[in-house]
């Protein structure tokens, strides 16, 4: 069975029928993601399942937002379709509230949130029946209140949220397969050296 589980993942890698945004569009994010990261006027984007859409203040002064995996699958989708934007694109479609930070919003969360834009208003892999899976894990591993915890791991935490090159699609009725290590690790192998 693992072999077989094995050679199943290698063939969803490799399938025609999987999408995938360009190896070029895939490099653009990721220039993208780091230059995201490095403008301390922007945002970042953190997985928290509460508060989502409100703004944090790290104790560094960098802005933290709260959200589910909705401004991942923006991301990827973006990605695939060959949509390229520049951080000026970025810093707009923030400042227009353009990025989904959820899928739903509680209505408690509405009332102290500055961000409301969610997946159903944008692009959305998961509406037309794909899961988006992340090859390197993006879960928190601590619970200490976002503004305590150390600003290296919340850039590195947002690069794996964020960035196209570290996702993939599956079948939602699959869904279970992207939590494998055996896909993710098939996925890894499938993009090659940059």
């Amino acid at each position: 069975m693992p072999a077989l589980l094995v050679q199943l993942a290698h063939v969803w890698a490799e399938s025609p029928g999987r999408p995938r945004p360009k190896r070029r569009v895939l490099e653009h994010w990721d220039r993208l993601i780091d230059a995201w990261v490095d403008d301390l006027r922007l945002p970042l984007y953190v997985r928290k399942p509460k508060n989502r859409g409100s703004e944090v203040a790290h104790a560094s002064g960098r802005i933290l937002v709260p959200t589910d995996n909705s401004p991942a699958q923006w991301a990827l989708a973006c990605a695939i379709t060959g949509q390229m934007p520049t951080l000026s694109n970025i810093r707009a479609a923030i400042k227009h509230d353009k990025i989904p930070v959820a899928m739903v919003l509680e209505s408690t969360e509405r009332t102290t949130a500055k961000y409301l834009c969610t997946l159903g208003k944008s692009i959305s892999p998961n509406a037309v029946g794909w899961t988006v899976c992340h090859i390197e894990g993006v879960r928190m591993t601590t619970r200490a209140p976002l503004p305590e915890i150390k600003e290296s791991i919340l850039r590195e935490h947002f690069r794996r949220l964020m960035a196209p090159s570290n996702m993939f699609l599956i079948p939602k009725k699959y869904a279970g397969l992207g939590e494998l290590p055996e896909f993710c690790e098939a996925i890894r192998c499938s993009l090659g050296p940059a």
